[in-house]
């Protein structure tokens, strides 16, 4: 993927995101919120910007709007951060994107261990998993990050003991190696 500088990012392996100060072929130099510079990869960074925003250059407010009209109610009582949801040309709700990166889920995560970290990320796939069948999401965005593959493998063996889905690897260049694409199909 090509950035330019001034592009808002996301660290796909780390919390956290940025601006970008400098863009090269394979490097990037990022600002996070903070104010440090991080040079990276440009697999490790993903557009912040939604799908929504670039696809139909839609500002905050008006996905703010469409959000309060569209969403079910059990979606609206998630953080922000947990959901993303995508709206096609007509406003209907077309699939969902969930970040299951720890730091988005709680706020500490120096007293949980790995266990209980994996744990958690997957009440919450799971919990929004009943929540897409529930809607009738055509498709579910799920973003585990690429670590050591313990979270990726425990979703993929939750989605294959569902009969009406079929699951793969996201698209690399919006989400590196660090995302898996489910399709549902309802009768």
């Amino acid at each position: 993927m090509n950035f330019k500088i001034g592009d808002r990012v996301r660290f796909l392996n780390e919390v956290g995101s940025g601006v970008v100060i400098s863009a090269g072929v394979d490097l990037v130099v990022v600002e996070d919120e903070h104010g440090f510079e991080w040079e990276m990869s440009v697999n490790d960074v993903v557009p912040a910007n939604t799908h929504l925003e670039s696809k139909y250059n839609i500002d905050h407010s008006d996905l703010d709007s469409k959000r309060e009209i569209d969403l079910p109610e059990s979606l609206t009582e998630a953080k922000e951060a947990e959901i993303l949801q995508f709206v096609s040309a007509h406003g209907k709700m077309t699939y969902l994107e969930i970040d299951l990166h720890i730091n988005e889920l709680v706020d500490r995560t120096a007293h949980l261990s790995n266990h209980q970290m994996v744990m958690i990320q997957l009440d919450h796939f799971k919990r929004l998993l009943r929540l897409a069948k529930k809607e009738k999401y055509q498709k579910l965005v799920v973003i585990h990050g690429v670590g050591e593959g313990v979270l990726r493998a425990e979703i993929r063996h939750i989605l294959s003991k569902i009969e009406n889905c079929n699951f793969y690897d996201a698209d690399f260049e919006r989400y590196g190696q660090g995302a898996t694409e489910v399709r549902f199909w309802f009768n």
